[in-house]
């Protein structure tokens, strides 16, 4: 700018204002300004800087940036000063409550008895049932229990004190039930088989009429031996009656199964000493025909 244009200015004056504060930089200021109050009110009431997110979850993100400008040196000089008149960054060095309850890990022998408590407490809400939703937490427990303990990998202590608000009376009732169902299948079974001994001194044979009930039973029995899914005890008993024939059988599982034998090729001597020598029968057999083929072609062809 030359000398002419200035003088003109300095005439009205131009240069004699301040240059003011734009009133959006005002608001910016202000509403940090009021961040800090609340930061000192909050201090003043829990006795720490670290807001919790339940609390205030707008202040505890502005108390964090502030950290992070502070770490990075993004922070002017103005706030650095007025947050550390308050003793805000006298707390950096220290851990969050958040994350001092974090550190704090339980044993795990503390984690059990709060899963057994909590057990306790669903067996007084349902009648003493100790039944749970398999993906449960809850559930998850129960289930890793029992297996420990079919297993026997559960210490005398956890056995005992789960044995003592009757853990294990459910797992017992069941294999009771399953053991007195079995009983009664066997009873069933063999209570039948009798009445069809019965009807073979009565009429001479078995020629029970098939749909009947006992001719029902009787093609069951068929099935089953035939499928090899009956028990070997019950197998022998229906052989000795005379219904089933006797075969070779091995024992897998208490049930009757197949001996499955595989038949070996038999050869001439010539095939033999061919298999010795690394050259299969079957291969020779088919380069013999497809030669006589190609022969016959060629005889053909001659004539023609």
């Amino acid at each position: 700018m030359n000398e002419e244009r200035i003088g003109l200015l300095q005439e009205i004056g131009f240069f004699d204002e301040k240059p003011q504060k734009s009133p959006m930089k005002e608001s910016i200021e202000e509403i940090w300004e009021e961040n800090r109050q609340a930061l000192i009110a909050y201090k003043g009431e829990h006795d720490t800087f670290f807001v919790s997110q339940q609390a205030d979850k707008k202040l505890a993100r502005w108390a964090d940036n502030q950290r992070q400008f502070h770490r990075r040196g993004e922070m002017n000089e103005k706030r650095h000063q007025l947050l550390q008149e308050i003793g805000f960054f006298d707390e950096l060095g220290k851990k969050s409550p958040k994350k001092k309850a974090a550190e704090k890990k339980k044993s795990l022998d503390e984690l059990w008895e709060e899963n057994r408590q909590a057990l306790i407490a669903h067996k007084m809400e349902h009648n003493g049932s100790f039944l749970f939703h398999s993906k449960s937490k809850l559930g998850k427990w129960v289930e890793y229990q029992r297996r420990a303990h079919k297993l026997g990998k559960m210490s005398v202590n956890r056995f005992t004190l789960l044995n003592e608000i009757d853990f294990f009376h459910d797992e017992q009732m069941g294999e009771r039930r399953e053991e007195a169902i079995r009983k009664a299948t066997d009873a069933m079974w063999e209570k039948t088989r009798q009445e069809l001994v019965l009807y073979k001194e009565t009429h001479g044979d078995y020629s029970v009429a098939p749909k009947s009930r006992l001719g029902r039973w009787i093609e069951n029995q068929r099935r089953a031996y035939k499928l090899y899914d009956m028990p070997a005890e019950r197998a022998e008993l229906m052989q000795q009656m005379g219904l089933f024939p006797e075969r070779p059988e091995d024992m897998v599982d208490g049930r009757t199964s197949p001996r499955k034998k595989r038949k070996k090729p038999t050869y001439t001597e010539e095939e033999e000493a061919d298999e010795v020598g690394g050259v299969s029968p079957l291969r020779k057999k088919r380069a013999t025909a497809a030669s006589v083929e190609n022969n016959v072609h060629e005889d053909l062809t001659g004539l023609v």
